[in-house]
């Protein structure tokens, strides 16, 4: 597999699971974008913590997670993000291990800029996931021509198509007429 922090600028479908290590009062200013009166006065915590410099914070999630308690982390990622189940299954007993909160980033986040993330405290990367590819619809052809189960039967002849037995009759009876006419008009 490729490196799980490397963010290529066309990564589509992959979800990156971090865990949160931080007491619950504290989570509120982490997550927070703060701007300053300048062009230079930006800060954000999270995307700090991340060590990257672009960040959409329209894909990224902070879940508390008692709030899916009875729905769970691993059925989350995978109703909520599309991410494969077979892919994430070893990894039940550890989703299910994690407390507190956790940062849910998707690869829309990092807005087709190329990044290599370099997490440090309070995050740890759990996890990297794919999304399940797609199942193709399989959807009944709309004509009508497409509808009922072909019959087995004889083939209907070309239209314009010689049959070879009539072509040897005709032939021959033409040769015997011929022949007649021979003997009739030739014998007198």
């Amino acid at each position: 597999m490729t490196d799980p922090l490397a963010v290529s600028a066309h990564e589509r479908g992959v979800t990156r699971v971090f865990a949160l290590n931080l007491p619950k009062e504290q989570i509120a200013t982490f997550v927070k974008e703060t701007y300053g009166p300048g062009d230079d006065d930006y800060d954000w915590p999270l995307r700090n913590a991340l060590g990257i410099d672009a960040l959409d914070h329209d894909f990224v999630e902070v879940i508390d997670l008692s709030d899916l308690s009875e729905y769970g982390l691993l059925q989350y990622l995978i109703d909520g993000h599309g991410v494969d189940a077979k892919q994430i299954a070893p990894d039940a007993a550890r989703l299910s291990a994690i407390a507190g909160h956790v940062v849910i980033v998707s690869s829309s986040a990092f807005g087709q800029f190329a990044q290599t993330l370099a997490p440090k405290p309070p995050l740890d990367l759990v996890a990297t996931y794919r999304e399940a590819p797609p199942i193709p619809p399989m959807d009944a052809l709309p004509s009508e021509s497409a509808k009922g189960a072909l019959e087995t039967g004889e083939t209907a002849q070309a239209p314009g198509s010689f049959n070879r037995g009539l072509l040897i009759v005709v032939v021959a009876l033409a040769v015997v007429v011929l022949a007649v006419l021979w003997l009739v008009g030739g014998g007198s």
